[in-house]
């Protein structure tokens, strides 16, 4: 299970085992998760890997990668979560709206 949510802000650290260099303009700014990969055979280490708002979804983040800000314990409860109409991720932390586009389907 993954430690972060859609939605959640998080802190750009840099984290230990694959570091990549261009991570680094990163550090310290902060992001929105935007989508969660999960794999279960433990990709690059990870069982997760995070895609954020700030680098248009170009990099694959860690959780030892961030730290969080807050947790979106404000999350949207009317009606189901809506699923992105072009890849079908599930986003719990957007309005339920039948013509959602996620983050990284819109760039």
């Amino acid at each position: 299970m993954a430690k972060y949510k859609v939605g959640d802000k998080v802190k750009i650290e840099k984290g230990g085992g694959d570091w990549d260099e261009m991570c680094d303009e990163y550090i310290g700014r902060e992001a929105t998760i935007v989508k969660i990969d999960h794999h279960s055979s433990g990709y690059s280490g990870y069982s997760d890997t995070y895609t954020i708002d700030i680098d248009q979804g170009d990099l694959w983040w860690s959780e030892d990668d961030m730290e969080a800000i807050t947790s979106n314990a404000n999350a949207l409860t009317q009606g189901p979560p809506p699923r992105c109409k072009k890849c079908g991720d599930l986003f719990e932390y957007a309005d339920p709206d039948p013509e959602f586009v996620c983050y990284v389907c819109r760039n």
